[in-house]
């Protein structure tokens, strides 16, 4: 089975729009089982698709589980590092390692050994032609010693830095309230 047919059968599966709702002006986060509507902006339809991939290749779903496993991922490959989306990136990571750390240490550790999408050759549409056993090889990365190492450095400076970034909205509305 093709990227593209597995793609849209994780959309139909997660009750989530056509193409994950790249063209709408609003998404829904959910916190438990609250949704809280939030703008679409352009930097985060442009790598949703990404993101969506992951899901994918990973067979992940869009629960918290899922959503920390590639947060993890997110981070390990280097995709925090595309601004302003590696905000979320973080911010997610700083949520799933306090819920699911488990889940968020298997994504990093997967993603240690991984590339992300942007070091293939391909574009979008190739990678939805491949097969997922296409893709899974395309995405294999040897792993040096050193590389794990700066990557486990990253990890453990990743956790306060997300931490603090998830926390700061918080902060900024007890202070509403308290001065």
């Amino acid at each position: 089975m093709k990227i593209k047919e597995l793609l849209q059968a994780f959309y139909k599966g997660n009750k989530l729009p056509e193409n994950g709702g790249v063209n709408d002006t609003h998404f829904n986060l959910y916190i438990g089982n609250v949704p809280l509507k939030l703008p679409n902006p352009t930097f985060r339809k442009q790598q949703l698709i990404y993101h969506d991939l992951t899901h994918v290749l990973y067979q992940r779903n869009t629960d918290w589980k899922g959503e920390a496993f590639i947060a993890g991922w997110e981070i390990a490959t280097g995709l925090w590092q595309k601004f302003p989306i590696g905000l979320l990136s973080l911010w997610a990571f700083g949520v799933s390692i306090v819920l699911y750390p488990i889940q968020t240490l298997h994504g990093y550790r997967a993603g240690i050994h991984s590339k992300n999408f942007y070091e293939l050759p391909w574009t979008v549409e190739d990678i939805k032609e491949l097969s997922l056993d296409q893709l899974t090889r395309s995405m294999k990365k040897r792993a040096s010693n050193s590389r794990k190492i700066r990557l486990w450095i990253l990890f453990c400076m990743a956790i306060p830095t997300s931490i603090t970034l998830v926390s700061f909205p918080l902060l900024l509305v007890i202070l509403y309230f308290v001065y």
